[in-house]
């Protein structure tokens, strides 16, 4: 990637990486998987009925040790969660530029109040823009995209998705 990278001049990638989240939904059975530091949170109900974010997955980054020794060993680890009760409502699916500067709860609780679900995730990804605008006004935005799915499949507006990507030098404005 690095070689064809140097074809493109105009790409600034010096600080750039690698991240990718992916979800497949079998029936009631969800397949997780992740590189890098995206992540997946599902909002569900506890006892109590109140909605609570669950991380469905490790950020791998490789100042854990366990990811540094996953790293240099060359090798992956499959497990499967125990089995939930069906309370379980959205999963959020999204990149590092929302996990910074957003905790598990405020996305879910974003999620959670957008005025439609096909709304969650720009209402999700604008939240975030505007984090980074508050607690790192000097930084540019990094990219935020995320993907909201919802779990009663009944719903044909099922899943929700938004990005922004920051191509902008620093100091200039960028708009969603």
């Amino acid at each position: 990637m690095d070689r064809e990278l140097k074809f493109h001049g105009s790409v600034d990638c010096f600080c750039s990486g690698t991240t990718a989240v992916t979800l497949i939904k079998q029936g009631q059975y969800l397949v997780v998987g992740n590189i890098g530091d995206s992540r997946a949170v599902m909002g569900t109900r506890n006892s109590a009925n109140a909605l609570v974010a669950v991380q469905l997955i490790v950020d791998l980054k490789p100042n854990l040790r366990a990811e540094a020794e996953r790293i240099k060993k060359c090798r992956g680890r499959v497990f499967a969660l125990r089995d939930e009760p069906e309370k379980n409502e959205f999963i959020v699916l999204a990149t590092d530029g929302i996990w910074d500067v957003l905790s598990n709860e405020d996305v879910v609780a974003i999620v959670a109040s957008a005025p439609s679900r096909s709304s969650a995730a720009r209402a999700l990804v604008e939240s975030a823009v505007r984090a980074w605008r508050y607690k790192y006004p000097t930084s540019k935005v990094d990219d935020c995209a995320a993907v909201c799915l919802y779990l009663d499949s009944n719903n044909s507006n099922a899943i929700s998705s938004a990005s922004s990507v920051s191509k902008l030098k620093d100091g200039e404005d960028e708009e969603l």
